[in-house]
């Protein structure tokens, strides 16, 4: 499917159990702004659902190509991140600079 909104909207969807479903190499594709805004309804509500079907792939990658993080959360009332794993919660790896961020920030 192809959709362009030139200023508006490209693609609406909405279903009582899914609103949107994609399939292939790359399920699917966006770019923009804000390239994928999802919003979880009511209480329990999941914005978005990503699950791995491999025993070796990540769920979900983040990459960011400037300087920005790869991953930021946080929560207006609750913990930015919450995470658990059979081996680890969290696995940290280092960077690959020598030296002490530009500025002296702290990692």
């Amino acid at each position: 499917m192809r959709a362009d909104g030139g200023n508006g909207t490209g693609v609406v969807a909405s279903g009582a159990n899914v609103g949107v479903s994609a399939s292939g190499t790359t399920g699917v594709d966006a770019a923009g702004m804000t390239a994928v805004h999802a919003t979880g309804q009511g209480a329990t509500g999941v914005a978005v659902l990503a699950e791995a079907v491999s025993n070796t792939a990540a769920a979900v990658t983040a990459f960011n190509d400037g300087g920005g993080a790869g991953v930021k959360g946080s929560s207006s009332a609750g913990r930015g991140g919450v995470f658990s794993g059979a081996a680890a919660q969290v696995r940290l790896v280092p960077g690959v600079r020598l030296d002490s961020p530009e500025g002296r920030q702290a990692g």
